[in-house]
């Protein structure tokens, strides 16, 4: 299975550009969830787990102590039961011991970011992705973005910008300039002749992640896109025939 952004955190990238907190009032970002969002994977990666403990555990998360089992697999830190016995990981006299945090990582991988909606909303966006009120990360803030997040404006839709942005070739990568790309939708309407794809848990149950994710389906297709040489060809392109962000 390929792995791919989630919605839900790219929505977080969209709340941090723009300034909001954690507790921000879902009715204020009301128009972000009716954005449709879609990925096209230009470079699938390789998935890394890093193991981490956490020790002690933050005071904020005493109060899982007396959570069920499944219920505590759900806290954000990582899972917090064992596996293999069902035993969750806290200190026989109730104190809180050494919590196992394995984090996966997506390397070397590389997706176009789609986006579609009402113009003025995508406006607006747009300037805050590129003038974020906060630092973004692609899931921790030492993980930064390595090129710019916004390329500019289509006039298209989703499936036929994923055909007209061309993709980035570094010099690791050996794809053909025709080479079938898979585009994703994570969120909202899907471009006809999608088929369904990934069942996941990133559809946020509310504005903060301890509150937990419902599942979705994303939906997929095919679609070829031109290849370019390096970030010039790609800068190019996007200054001839997108419109930049002011």
């Amino acid at each position: 299975m390929t792995h791919t952004p989630t919605w839900s955190g790219l929505l977080g990238l969209c709340r941090a550009a723009l300034g909001h907190g954690r507790h921000t009032d879902l009715a204020d970002v009301r128009w972000l969830l009716n954005l449709t969002m879609a990925v096209r994977v230009d470079k699938p990666g390789q998935r890394r787990t890093d193991y981490q403990t956490v020790n002690p555990l933050p005071d904020s998360y005493l109060r899982f102590r007396r959570m069920t089992p499944r219920e505590l697999g759900v806290i954000p830190l990582g899972k917090a039961v064992n596996p293999g016995t069902k035993v969750t990981r806290w200190a026989p006299n109730g104190a809180p011991g050494t919590m196992i945090t394995p984090r996966d990582y997506l390397q070397d991988a590389a997706f176009t970011w789609l986006i579609t909606g009402p113009t003025d909303d995508l406006s607006t966006l747009r300037q805050a992705l590129a003038n974020p009120v906060w630092q973004l990360g692609l899931g921790r803030k030492s993980c930064t973005p390595s090129g710019p997040l916004v390329l500019g404006m289509h006039d298209g839709d989703l499936q036929q910008a994923a055909a007209d942005v061309p993709v980035l070739r570094t010099h690791s990568d050996h794809r053909e300039a025709t080479a079938q790309l898979k585009m994703v939708t994570l969120h909202g309407v899907a471009p006809a002749g999608s088929k369904p794809g990934a069942i996941v848990q990133d559809r946020p149950i509310g504005p903060h992640p301890q509150q937990g994710y419902t599942t979705s389906q994303h939906q997929q297709i095919t679609v070829t896109a031109p290849t370019a040489s390096d970030w010039t060809d790609l800068l190019t392109y996007t200054q001839q025939h997108l419109h930049r962000a002011p």
